[in-house]
């Protein structure tokens, strides 16, 4: 049976919280300084802004699969910026991704949200709604200044500025989830099934590689999901972990079962957390659900994992889950910890990813970036103003504006023709977009 509270790792040590006894505002206001860091020196310049708009929208990081060479433009950036308190983007999205027009829809309407409350200067930036990193340090000559990318996470190989993901958006279900805890509205701990549980579908960074059996076979310790199912079947009284739909691959042989909404997962006691084809957004779902929350150890990192503390907030999990049984049985037997830990989740969710800090953390993240930029920022040509869900689901704009966006894309830098190909052949049923581009 393993210790609840072992000696910290560095690694762990590095992700304490910058500030521990001032408020959350000020904490989230060292952290926008330190993300912004390597710009501190030379600034942003527009030709900056343009190169991330452009060419760091796609994976290109080969060490975690999907990976899309330099100079072959997968997903371009969305280009957001903030004019005299208006917003304006450049799409990012084909009318037919709806998940990533979600994901657009939602990060837009964040923004408005943080404009509501705050007085923001002219802005001009490149965001990627993608669930990993997009600028591997590898791949930035060393001693330049890199290109400056928001996204949803981050790792200390890569230089992306963590941008809230799409659960902080006004009037997600995310919020809905919040306002339940601040309600009292889960089940007390006492009255959950003294279980661990997850529900999920079988997703790995090995997931749209062009050789995905390959990659499987090459990398299992990516399979982190299969890891879990695999973990848990060893001690069924203890963990419920299934797998939901179809399976991949990497998954392959496993049964699936019936999904498990948030309300469902709430009525155990113990919430595990673990990786999917890169960052997963679902601990902050978990973390507002009132249980004790289980977090398999990651190189990734959202905005506001540095500010939780393993062992207060959550229980940490080793990467490949081999402890995930034993875990669960030592808090099974110490009731007062879990009692503890839930609290201090409960807790942390209520003052850190409320969401006023949450829209404060975006507010002192842009201040810091308008500091930086080393030029005045002016409306692009192909942006559109955006007033909300109705008038931009308009502005997306129809196949013939597509092609015309794709146009400017593929023109604005070189392509090696048959890396390219094979980026069409790998996606080319995902959206108009890829369908479009790989014709044009």
């Amino acid at each position: 049976m393993p210790p609840l509270s072992p000696s910290l790792s560095s690694a762990q040590l590095q992700r304490q919280p910058l500030v521990q006894a001032q408020s959350v505002d000020h904490a989230y206001d060292a952290l926008a300084a330190r993300y912004l860091a390597p710009w501190a020196a030379n600034g942003v310049t527009l030709q900056q802004v343009d190169a991330s708009h452009h060419h760091w929208g796609a994976y290109r990081d080969p060490g975690l699969g999907g990976y899309v060479p330099e100079h072959v433009d997968g997903n371009p950036n969305c280009r957001v910026q903030l004019l005299a308190q208006r917003i304006f983007y450049v799409p990012c999205v084909g009318p037919r991704s709806k998940k990533r027009l979600a994901r657009q829809f939602a990060m837009l309407e964040l923004i408005r949200a943080v404009l509501d409350r705050h007085s923001l200067p002219d802005l001009d930036l490149a965001i990627a709604l993608v669930d990993r990193p997009t600028v591997p340090r590898a791949a930035v000559t060393a001693g330049a200044s890199p290109p400056l990318v928001f996204g949803y996470a981050t790792t200390p190989d890569h230089f992306t500025v963590p941008f809230p993901y799409v659960n902080f958006a006004p009037n997600s279900s995310w919020r809905r989830l919040f306002d339940a805890q601040a309600a009292s509205e889960w089940p007390p701990m006492i009255q959950r099934q003294a279980r661990g549980v997850w529900r999920g579908r079988c997703y790995s960074v090995c997931d749209g590689d062009a050789g995905t059996s390959a990659c499987v076979r090459r990398n299992p310790q990516w399979l982190h999901r299969r890891q879990l199912v695999t973990a848990a079947a060893g001690c069924p009284s203890l963990v419920d972990a299934a797998l939901v739909k179809r399976n991949g691959l990497s998954c392959k042989g496993l049964a699936r079962t019936d999904r498990l909404s948030m309300a469902g997962h709430a009525q155990f006691a113990y919430l595990v957390h673990v990786d999917g084809n890169g960052f997963s957004g679902r601990l902050d779902e978990l973390l507002a659900l009132g249980g004790v929350v289980l977090k398999q150890d990651s190189p990734y990192n959202a905005f506001y994992y540095p500010l939780l503390r393993a062992h207060e907030h959550y229980v940490p999990l080793a990467s490949d889950l081999a402890d995930l049984c034993a875990t669960v049985a030592a808090l099974r037997e110490d009731k007062d910890t879990s009692l503890r830990l839930a609290a201090a989740a409960a807790n942390f969710t209520a003052s850190a990813l409320s969401p006023v800090a949450v829209q404060g953390y975006v507010a002192a993240l842009l201040r810091r970036y308008a500091a930086l930029q080393r030029f005045t920022p002016k409306r692009h040509a192909r942006a559109v103003e955006w007033a909300g869900r109705g008038t931009a689901a308009r502005s997306e704009g129809s196949d013939a504006d597509v092609r015309s966006r794709l146009a400017g894309w593929r023109a604005s830098g070189p392509v090696r023709r048959p890396a390219y190909r094979l980026h069409c052949d790998q996606w080319r049923q995902r959206s108009t977009r890829y369908r479009l581009g790989c014709h044009l």
